[in-house]
């Protein structure tokens, strides 16, 4: 399996966001999300380089409590497959979070988990998300957020658009397009640097969500 550190992936999780409706809660929806990619990953050395490819698939969702709005619960795994018989293996990653989601600011803490068939076949870390949205634009920082993800990440949402900062040298890229009320299109690219090792790909998601999740407008 390819080191679970140079993995990533952008993952479906977020909500459609109407620029016109993007007003106050940075967690006021719940939402599920399914998603498939590719993904490409190896290092360098110096006579070239030797890389391995990945298609993943997963689901996430996002989930606030009628009553206890202030409390919420993310989860997401993806499962990753070699697309080619050289002897990379197959595995798996989660992460299971517990927050508050605030009228500006939301954050989670919990585990990041991986397992694979390697000689040493899992490991659990601790997961962090924070968001910050005071209107439209929003600003979210993760470390290990994602099943499949950079250490930690920056990124700056424009309305339905978003580019992000993965340390420690690369970037991640999205745009979400409405479908329905409820639902929603997820395209994200991304590429990553780090310690020799780098990794390059992309991911399409759909999102369905509950009433105007989509408008980030509060519990309405």
């Amino acid at each position: 399996m390819v080191p679970f550190f140079v993995l990533l992936a952008v993952s479906g999780a977020s909500g459609f966001c109407d620029a016109e409706a993007c007003v106050t809660s940075p967690a006021a929806r719940t939402e599920v999300s399914a998603e498939v990619g590719i993904l490409s990953t190896g290092y360098q050395h110096g006579t070239g380089a030797l890389a391995d490819s990945f298609g993943f698939a997963g689901a996430a969702a996002r989930l606030r409590h009628e009553k206890l709005s202030w409390l919420l619960v993310e989860v997401a795994a993806d499962g990753l497959a070699p697309l080619s018989r050289d002897g990379s293996h197959a595995g798996g990653a989660g992460v299971a979070r517990l927050g508050y989601a605030g009228s500006k600011f939301a954050f989670g803490l919990g585990v990041n988990a991986h397992v694979d068939d390697t000689p040493i076949p899992a490991s659990v870390l601790p997961s962090f998300a924070l968001t910050y949205r005071p209107g439209p634009v929003a600003v979210t920082l993760g470390i290990l957020d994602r099943p499949v993800g950079p250490l930690a990440h920056l990124t700056l949402e424009v309305g339905s658009y978003g580019i992000g900062y993965a340390a420690p040298l690369g970037f991640d890229a999205f745009a979400r397009f409405r479908l329905t009320r409820t639902a929603a299109l997820h395209l994200g690219v991304f590429g990553y640097q780090a310690f020799g090792a780098f990794s390059l790909g992309g991911s399409v998601a759909l999102v369905l969500g509950e009433g105007s999740v989509f408008q980030f407008g509060g519990d309405r």
